[in-house]
């Protein structure tokens, strides 16, 4: 999660769900979750 200065938006990019510290390690998966459907949680939580 960002700040956009230009757009004076917060930005959310991806959660990881599940994964190592460093991401994209090859023969360790990764597991995404869909921000879409915890918008809600995180904008209440997050006070943004």
């Amino acid at each position: 999660m960002f700040y956009d200065l230009k757009q004076g938006v917060w930005v959310l990019t991806g959660i990881v769900s599940l994964g190592v510290r460093d991401c994209g390690t090859e023969g360790i998966p990764g597991v995404y979750t869909n921000v879409r459907e915890y918008l809600p949680w995180i904008k209440q939580n997050a006070h943004v």
